[in-house]
């Protein structure tokens, strides 16, 4: 937390509680000095309010762009001090989603409206107990899911799936 909000917490409890002081900042872990010491004024007053002018005027512009602008003017050098304020104000960009849109229109295909009006087939490789590797060409009627046809071997070439 921040050490005004810190100092807020201290006399909170001490009016809340009637604690002393010193009891307060222990309970929440504050420096005794730190609760005394009287606020320092804003130093960045200008360039906050030259910040906020120029996020309104060009909503899409993140801190590194304003940055340059407040540079230009003098107002600022270091980009750490502009990012410090950027992120205090909440001006930081809500970055936009995407929307996926489909490259073309999508045709849905009919099924099959009756058994061996389509045929779907895959290779499946496994491997037997001596390392050994054999392919399967896997053939399925798409209307009840069956397989007609399997065919295996060490290789199976074209011309052998196409007579399959």
């Amino acid at each position: 937390m921040k050490p005004a909000t810190n100092r807020e917490a201290v006399h909170h409890i001490q009016s809340a509680h009637g604690y002393s002081e010193r009891r307060a900042c222990r309970v929440i872990q504050f420096n005794r000095c730190s609760a005394r010491w009287p606020p320092s004024e804003d130093r960045d007053i200008l360039l906050r309010t030259r910040m906020l002018e120029l996020a309104n005027d060009r909503r899409r512009f993140g801190s590194p762009r304003l940055h340059e602008l407040l540079r230009r003017e003098e107002l600022v050098q270091n980009h750490k001090r502009t990012e410090r304020i950027y992120q205090e104000e909440n001006l930081s960009l809500r970055t936009r989603k995407r929307v996926k849109r489909p490259s073309h229109a999508r045709i849905v295909q009919a099924g099959p409206s009756g058994p061996d009006e389509q045929w779907a087939m895959d290779f499946v490789s496994d491997s037997l107990i001596g390392g050994r590797r054999i392919r399967i060409l896997t053939i399925v009627d798409l209307w009840d899911r069956s397989s007609p046809a399997l065919e295996v071997d060490m290789s199976l070439p074209g011309v052998r799936c196409a007579c399959a």
